[in-house]
């Protein structure tokens, strides 16, 4: 069983996946006032995660794939959240009447895009863990 210490940094990965992810793909998805391109937040959701586990990997030294799966997920809930409770979120003054613009990048993606492109953002980067039995002494 894995020590308390080593369970948080895992819990850290997760953490560091989703912010890194989101940071990236609120980047990737475009401009504010653009036009939402399915193919760009496909692209964002998967570069953006990719980007995420990578960082989180790297950062956090663990590549047990039970810490990088949950990142879409999560982001998903996120974004919805605060798009749900800020619907104007990082409008320009001028257009904060209008809610029908997805302003906030982590709510351009639908949750079947977000949870398709970001698990395989993630699960191309952390390569699977090894059997108990075929694990190496």
């Amino acid at each position: 069983m894995p020590s308390t210490r080593t369970q948080s940094n895992c819990w850290l990965a997760t953490l560091l996946t989703v912010a890194v992810g989101g940071i990236a793909m609120a980047i990737l998805t475009g401009r504010v006032l653009g036009q939402t391109l399915r193919g760009q937040v496909y692209f964002a959701a998967g570069v953006g995660l990719l980007f995420g586990a990578y960082v989180a990997s790297h950062v956090i030294k663990t590549h047990d794939v039970r810490w990088y799966w949950p990142a879409p997920f999560v982001l998903g809930i996120l974004g919805l959240i605060v798009a749900a409770l800020r619907p104007d979120l990082l409008l320009p003054a001028d257009y904060r009447h209008l809610n029908t613009i997805p302003a906030w990048g982590l709510a351009r993606a639908l949750p079947i895009e977000m949870v398709g492109a970001g698990l395989v953002g993630v699960l191309w980067l952390v390569p699977p863990s090894p059997p108990a039995d075929e694990a190496p002494a």
